[in-house]
């Protein structure tokens, strides 16, 4: 590859912002990467700071798994709470009422529906570890 500023000239590197090739005159080092000088240079050192403040948050990172993890299973657990009372209630009308199944069958596909979405919310729960290490 060669140089996006000089074409006759071998590139050493990409620039970590734009990717454009670099050759020696036209690359800055400011760090874990290389910059077009004069124009990639705080976009560069603008993106190391994150990538380093994004490493150094490594135990913030593991509460927001655990915290996710409590949140979905929390849902699961609601959602399949409440589609099991409406499947009840459901079930319940249709045999009380004179009506039979027409009484009960919109508490019914409510309640199912419901529990699927309970069921999703659990899956995903259970997906996330427990312990992030």
């Amino acid at each position: 590859m060669n140089c996006y500023y000089h074409p006759a000239v071998v590139a050493l590197g990409n620039c970590k912002s734009c990717h454009k090739g670099l050759c020696l005159e036209c690359a800055a080092d400011v760090g874990k990467g290389l910059a077009c000088k004069g124009s990639c240079e705080e976009d560069v050192k603008k993106l190391n700071h994150l990538i380093d403040q994004n490493i150094s948050l490594g135990g913030a990172s593991k509460a927001l798994v655990s915290g996710a993890r409590r949140v979905y299973l929390g849902n699961g657990i609601f959602y399949l709470t409440l589609g099991l009372l409406f499947l009840v209630a459901g079930l319940s009308m249709t045999f009380l009422s004179s009506e039979g199944i027409a009484a009960g069958l919109l508490p019914i596909i409510f309640g199912l529906l419901i529990l699927i979405f309970g069921g999703f919310y659990l899956r995903r729960g259970l997906a996330i570890p427990a312990k992030s290490d």
